[in-house]
């Protein structure tokens, strides 16, 4: 096959999931559903930013439409993006087509890569076509351009990172039911039991290991481990990534990185949550993809 030829899975994938009715519903649904939200987000906080005289201010308006915007965003692509991933290769298993696919000359890494860039475009499509409702939360003001790009890429590089695992399993699985169960659970587990965990911890511990309780705090080796830990599950969620970043941007008016005081006499240097997310998403996206490759190409060889 040439080189140059293009990728029969990913034109086939494409033109299965782009051409029928189920894209079309899927993509209403999705703005329907992020426009309503944004509209009672909206009504709820014009109601309660009217000044003397019944003056409405119109700055307080964008930034809380941009947090309810962003929020439900995130928590759609991270939920919804694997379910169009989990059976593109169980699926075939179950279809018993993946045998045909092995008697190909494709190979293992085009077989992948199709499956991926066909789910991974119509996830794309949905965030790109909510940009105009967030849109509005810059034109009522209160939020700044640098915002609405950190918020795009975190959207992107969890739609990434969500669509390969979700194929990681799938590749994994013997069927699409336990994929999915597999995907979600993780998902799950990631972005909702440690965050919460960790936070939980924060607030009952915190003030004994910063020394902010009276009594005798760890020493600052522990403190600056136990830092970075609670940044690294934290930054492992994309939604309390966010979160982060938006209150490191707030506070601190960088978005890049802050100091953290343990002591009167000790700081740490704290990276903001968004570029940790980068990284561990980075990193284990491109693992977890190998290791897909590399695993339905021994498949491809029994």
């Amino acid at each position: 096959m040439p080189e140059r030829e293009a990728n029969p899975i990913l034109a086939k994938e494409l033109r299965a999931r782009m051409r029928g009715r189920r894209a079309f519903v899927i993509l209403t649904a999705y703005l329907a559903v992020m426009s309503a939200f944004s509209a009672a987000v909206y009504y709820l906080n014009y109601l309660t930013s009217q000044g003397p005289g019944g003056i409405v201010r119109m700055a307080p308006l964008g930034r809380p439409l941009f947090f309810a915007g962003t929020g439900i965003q995130l928590i759609m692509v991270v939920f919804l993006t694997p379910a169009f991933v989990t059976g593109a290769i169980a699926g075939e298993r179950e279809r018993q087509t993946f045998e045909l696919l092995r008697t190909t000359l494709l190979p293992a890494r085009a077989l992948v890569g199709g499956k991926l860039v066909a789910s991974l475009s119509f996830v794309l499509l949905l965030i790109l076509a909510a940009v105009p409702v967030q849109s509005l939360a810059f034109v009522l003001g209160g939020v700044t351009v640098l915002e609405i790009g950190l918020a795009l890429l975190i959207l992107v590089v969890s739609a990434v990172a969500s669509a390969i695992l979700g194929l990681f399993f799938s590749s994994v699985a013997r069927s699409t039911l336990n994929a999915t169960v597999m995907t979600y659970g993780t998902a799950l587990f990631v972005n909702a039991v440690l965050p919460l965990a960790t936070v939980g911890v924060v607030l009952v511990l915190g003030e004994s290991i910063f020394g902010r309780s009276g009594a005798s705090p760890p020493p600052p080796a522990v403190q600056v481990a136990l830092v970075y830990a609670a940044l690294l599950i934290i930054s492992i969620s994309p939604l309390a990534a966010a979160i982060g970043t938006e209150v490191l941007f707030l506070q601190e008016n960088s978005v890049l990185y802050y100091w953290q005081s343990l002591e009167s006499s000790y700081r740490v240097l704290v990276p903001s949550p968004w570029i940790v997310l980068l990284v561990i998403y980075v990193v284990v996206s491109a693992l977890l993809l190998r290791a897909t490759v590399v695993r339905v190409g021994r498949q491809a060889c029994q």
